[in-house]
C-alpha cells in the first residue's frame, strides 16, 4: 500500500486496514522526500528547505508503525534514507529474494526492537538545476559542492550537522 503526500490518505488507509483486521500486522512507513517548501513551512533550526542540500532540505521525519512487531515507541538518531526501505522490507518479510544481494541501503529493522549502535556511513544527494549540486553526509561532516563545467567548488562545509550543534548549545 502506498499513500503519497496526504495525511488524509494515510488516515483513510489506516482505517481501512483496521476494518480489514490487517493493521496490527502491517508495516507502515511514513516519510517525506525532502524538506518543506520555505514559503509554507519552517525547517528551523535547520537551514533552507525543499530543493536545497542543507539539512532543512534533506533532513525529514521518518515514522515506522508495525503494532505486532514494534511494541513501544523508540527514538533513534540513526541516519537513514529511503534506499534503506528495500533491504529492510526484504529482511522483515523473510522473502528470501536475493538474500546475498548488494543494496545501496541497509536493513534498519534491528532498530525496531531496541536502540542499536548508530551505523556511521556516507549518504549522497545529487541535484541538477542549471548546475550540479552534490551533498555528502559522512560521519559528522556535511559537504555541499557546486559543480559546473568549469569549476568544482565546495561552498558549504560544516564539521558537525546542524542538529548536533543545536544539542550542544
Amino acid at each position: 500500500m502506498c499513500i503519497r503526500d496526504s495525511m488524509l490518505g494515510a488516515q483513510n488507509g489506516k482505517k481501512k486496514l483496521k476494518k480489514l483486521k490487517l493493521f496490527d500486522n502491517t508495516l507502515l512507513i511514513f516519510c517525506s522526500d525532502n524538506g518543506g517548501k520555505q514559503k509554507y513551512a519552517l525547517q528551523k533550526p535547520f537551514k533552507k528547505g525543499k530543493g536545497w542540500l542543507y539539512e532543512g532540505g534533506i533532513r525529514v521525519p521518518l515514522i515506522i508503525s508495525w503494532p505486532n512487531k514494534i511494541k513501544k515507541s523508540l527514538v533513534s538518531e540513526q541516519m537513514t534514507s529511503s534506499i534503506d526501505f528495500l533491504p529492510t522490507i526484504l529482511s522483515v518479510t523473510k522473502s528470501g529474494i536475493n538474500d546475498k544481494g548488494v543494496y545501496d541501503g541497509i536493513d534498519i529493522s534491528p532498530l525496531f526492537s531496541v536502540v542499536k549502535k548508530i551505523i556511521i556511513r556516507a549518504i549522497f544527494w545529487v541535484v541538477y538545476s542549471y548546475v550540479l549540486y552534490i551533498a555528502i553526509i559522512d560521519s559528522w561532516w556535511l559537504w555541499v559542492a557546486l559543480v559546473s563545467p568549469l569549476l568544482f567548488y565546495i561552498f558549504y562545509y560544516e564539521d558537525l550537522p546542524e542538529a548536533i550543534k543545536i544539542k550542544k548549545k
